[in-house]
């Protein structure tokens, strides 16, 4: 070769490796292109379950999430161990990942032929879900295509579906009865498509069990209402008008109960017709219904049966009265008339009625049942002469009263009406027949203090006649006692009332007189109060008895020589009385010099104290106490059915 080089070339034809190199990335291109259109996120793994590939939607995927950790979702490229990737998982989606991994496995090593799982992949952001399906790859290395499928949209809808059948369910168990849907098929027959759970408590019949035919619901219905049952049906379904009925069921745990049901028909393609609606238990508002017609009827006897008259207006303007039978006798009315004086139609049987209130005649708006509506309130017992178109005429006392509904509004008018014709007759009768008592008893009264006064007289006459201090003593205080009776008679029959007597100026009347005849000079000052006090005939006798004894003991006694106690500036002696509403009070005090500190008032045998215990603690049941500290003061307390009609 003498030092030259030489250059050996081979030339071999390669247009068919060429083509057949094209030919493969062709179909390299063609696959991938294929998983690069597939919407889910693919990834295909070796029999290791390291990914060989990936499509387009998988890669998007990836690189949008690549930062955010714990996803089962693809988050990595070809070359990673997915098998891996899904047991380093943690947070909340490890327990799916684990999953995963393990179905995954399966299907590598032959075990299963395919594996699926739904799972969570949220984000801040978001939420959504993926379905996870495996299946083996069909070549002789084995492996196995991983497909992630966004089935949010779907999760969405089927959570707003159960969110939307939890609170229908909530409705249906809020509503007072069953809501159902009814269905009567072309060929006649019956089913109830759909019934809430609470079907079954109210028919004892489960929802399934009318599912497909209503016979056992039909055989529980009361043989008296089948027949309008069913006629109600056809006419709805007829006119496609909404159905409303009630009827008895027997029920096979409660008995016979009553259901009602509404409910709103729409015809149906194959020319069947279906009812919604609802029907509900309405036994107890039956048994209500009877129990107020029963209660109408025992009170409609009732009014019948009152021996007074109850007028009812109907409206709130009077324009209609009825009343019970009692009313429209004494109207001589039947109970077609219009008994409202305010009727419009001026022959109203009402409006010939005449009414008279003192001589005066009433307007129709002035009567008890007109006002009662019109001012609102009730309207106290008026007396009214009522004269009637026959002629006829009665005395009545009328009291009115409105009526009102639930929310206190005035919606009518009632009065009873009592005839009091023969009451008054009989009022008349006795008030004549007192008018004479009372005279008598005037009379009886004068003649007793006349005879007490020709007694009085007697004694004064005898007592001039005296010679004797003691004698005329004597006489003069039992002039004084028949006085303080006398007294009593006088202001008797000389004031208004028979009964009592003012109290207080009979001790005034008694005070005077004693005054008078005990101490004419008047160097003694004697003093009254008894505001207010009355009483009666046999409780201010004694009373006068015991005032007319300790008065004179004191004009006698407590002021020798009629001057007064050292200390003290004036000779003064006090009659009080008074009224608790329990007990009387009676006090006799003077500023005299007292009684002495030996005597012993409740033995002494001087006819005035022993008047005085007698008087007080025996014929009025009352007690005495005396203080002797600054004069004498002598206090009765006495209660009033201590004796026998004592009033205040």
């Amino acid at each position: 070769h003498q030092g030259r080089t030489l250059v050996i070339s081979v030339i071999r034809d390669i247009t068919e490796r060429k083509q057949a190199e094209a030919a493969i990335r062709e179909s390299e291109q063609f696959k991938q292109a294929v998983l690069d259109a597939m919407t889910a996120h693919v990834a295909v793994l070796d029999r290791d379950g390291v990914i060989i590939a990936v499509n387009e939607p998988w890669r998007r995927f990836a690189a949008d999430h690549a930062n955010e950790a714990d996803r089962l979702a693809p988050n990595t490229g070809i070359g990673a161990h997915y098998l891996a990737i899904c047991r380093a998982a943690r947070g909340e989606s490890a327990e799916g990942a684990l999953e995963a991994h393990d179905g995954i496995a399966a299907v590598l090593a032959g075990r299963a032929n395919k594996f699926s799982l739904e799972y969570p992949c949220h984000s801040p952001q978001a939420k959504h879900w993926f379905a996870l399906i495996v299946t083996p790859l069909g070549v002789a290395g084995g492996g196995a295509v991983v497909a992630h499928t966004d089935i949010t949209a779907f999760r969405q809808l089927a959570d707003q579906l159960r969110d939307e059948r939890d609170r229908f369910a909530k409705i249906v168990a809020t509503v007072p009865g069953v809501i159902c849907s009814f269905r009567r098929r072309p060929d006649g027959g019956a089913c109830l498509p759909y019934a809430s759970p609470a079907i079954e408590d109210l028919y004892g019949l489960r929802s399934e069990e009318l599912a497909e035919s209503a016979a056992p619901l039909w055989a529980l219905i009361h043989p008296d209402d089948l027949g309008p049952l069913d006629a109600g049906i056809a006419a709805s379904a007829r006119t496609l008008t909404p159905w409303r009925d009630a009827f008895r069921v027997e029920h096979p745990r409660k008995g016979e109960i009553w259901v009602e049901g509404h409910c709103m028909p729409v015809r149906e393609p194959d020319g069947g017709i279906l009812w919604h609606g609802y029907v509900q238990d309405i036994t107890e508002r039956k048994r209500a219904e009877r129990q107020l017609f029963a209660t109408h009827e025992r009170l409609q006897a009732l009014m019948d049966a009152l021996p007074v008259g109850v007028a009812f207006s109907e409206d709130a303007i009077c324009q209609h009265i009825t009343g019970n039978r009692t009313l429209l006798a004494h109207f001589e009315m039947t109970p077609q008339d219009n008994v409202s004086a305010t009727a419009p139609d001026t022959m109203a049987a009402g409006r010939q009625v005449r009414y008279f209130h003192q001589g005066r005649e009433l307007q129709a708006g002035e009567l008890p049942l007109q006002r009662a509506v019109a001012e609102r309130q009730v309207i106290p017992p008026l007396e009214l002469e009522i004269r009637l178109p026959s002629g006829r005429r009665w005395l009545a006392e009328v009291t009115g009263a409105p009526l009102r509904d639930a929310k206190s509004q005035v919606i009518g008018g009632l009065a009873v009406v009592a005839d009091i014709t023969e009451r008054k007759r009989a009022e008349e009768a006795l008030r004549a027949a007192l008018d004479e008592k009372e005279a008598l008893l005037r009379e009886v009264h004068h003649r007793v203090k006349n005879n007490l006064a020709t007694l009085i007289d007697l004694l004064e006459l005898q007592r001039e006649g005296a010679t004797d201090a003691p004698t005329v003593s004597q006489l003069a205080e039992l002039r004084n006692r028949i006085k303080s009776m006398a007294l009593i008679h006088e202001m008797l029959y000389q004031s208004g009332p028979l009964r009592r007597v003012d109290f207080h100026d009979y001790l005034q009347a008694l005070a005077g007189y004693l005054r008078n005849s005990l101490d004419p000079h008047g160097a003694i000052r004697l003093r009254v109060t008894a505001p207010a006090i009355w009483m009666t005939l046999d409780t201010a006798i004694p009373c006068g008895l015991i005032v007319n004894e300790l008065v004179t003991n004191a004009f006698k006694y407590a002021f020798p020589q009629q001057r007064p106690r050292p200390g003290t500036e004036a000779c003064e002696i006090t009659v009080a009385a008074d009224w608790d509403g329990k007990a009387y009070t009676l006090t006799i005090a003077d500023n005299g010099i007292g009684i002495p500190a030996s005597l012993d008032w409740t033995t002494t045998y001087t006819l005035g104290l022993r008047l005085v215990r007698m008087l007080g603690q025996h014929q009025l049941g009352g007690q005495i106490q005396l203080d002797g500290t600054g004069g004498t003061r002598f206090s009765l307390r006495f209660g009033p059915r201590s004796c026998s009609g004592s009033t205040v």
